[in-house]
């Protein structure tokens, strides 16, 4: 998982460059743990500098402030989700609505196994600044993308609509997901794939 415990270690014989990236990745990793328990919003640069291991004196070699942190820690979560996703719908051996399925499915599983990567992907980015709005607009043009490449592969629809369909099937699902985790996960997995595949089918039809 992506907000796995951090494993400090430092590297001998690195040059100024690599050791920089390696700083570097420490906080991400760092902002994603902090940010997914405490919030974006009650986090500090210390508290991601301590989890990290690092002075923030470092903090300030890599990032101009904590919202461009913030931009590259939901970076990080985004890509190993949409990654994963991607593996999915590429490994399974269904038609594209079997496809699809298997996609929600891991997407909704994910969210549940891993609490601070769903705050990250779904909550933290919310109101923060239009920098911060547009990375999130971004991370779900891939999901869409994703869906697209999954659900209508033939390229049937227009491009015009394709792409507006998608951004609302991603919102709809987004939205569907907030309200399974603001209820505490009650619903089962398979109820929400079923129920957000059918808002995907629009894509397929």
């Amino acid at each position: 998982m992506i907000t796995e415990d951090l494993t400090l270690r430092r590297y001998r014989g690195a040059s100024t460059k690599e050791r920089r990236a390696q700083r570097q990745d420490l906080l991400v990793r760092a902002a994603i743990r902090i940010y997914g328990e405490t919030g974006y919003r009650n986090a500090t640069v210390k508290a991601v500098c301590d989890a990290a291991g690092l002075t923030e004196r470092y903090f300030y070699e890599s990032f101009a402030n904590s919202e461009a942190l913030l931009i590259a820690a939901y970076a990080r979560v985004n890509r190993t989700l949409i990654d994963g996703i991607e593996q999915v719908i590429h490994q399974h051996p269904g038609d594209a609505i079997e496809k699809g399925r298997a996609a929600l499915r891991f997407y909704f599983t994910a969210l549940q196994q891993d609490k601070k990567l769903a705050r990250m992907f779904l909550v933290e980015l919310t109101g923060v600044s239009p920098a911060v709005e547009l990375a999130y607009g971004e991370a779900q043009d891939d999901f869409a993308a994703l869906l697209l490449r999954a659900l209508d592969p033939g390229e049937k629809l227009p491009a015009a609509q394709r792409d507006l369909l998608a951004r609302g099937v991603v919102g709809a699902i987004a939205g569907i997901a907030l309200y399974w985790i603001s209820n505490g996960h009650e619903r089962p997995i398979e109820e929400l794939v079923a129920a957000s595949l059918e808002i995907c089918l629009l894509l397929a039809r």
